[in-house]
């Protein structure tokens, strides 16, 4: 038995409240995971670099993932610095 599986026990995925991903990486199986956890609470999605628009792709499908999980999102930006 690992350290994490001590502190947690078998079920481990029911403690994860927030977790952070690139947007390029959010498909369906992701978001079907995610949906999966049931105290997930917060998702942090790492946007691509440069503008957005509100109403950008990037934003909107952030957006629908939000709906579908109700969940908190917050969206970060990488400037390179």
């Amino acid at each position: 038995m690992g350290f994490w599986e001590f502190l947690t026990g078998d079920n481990a995925e029911q403690c994860v409240v927030a977790v952070e991903v690139a947007l390029d990486k959010l498909n369906g199986d992701l978001v079907d995971r995610l949906e999966s956890l049931s105290r997930l609470d917060t998702i942090i999605v790492e946007m691509p670099t440069g503008m957005l628009g509100l109403n950008s792709k990037e934003v909107l499908k952030v957006r629908r993932i939000q709906e579908r999980l109700a969940v908190n999102v917050e969206m970060t930006f990488d400037h390179g610095f």
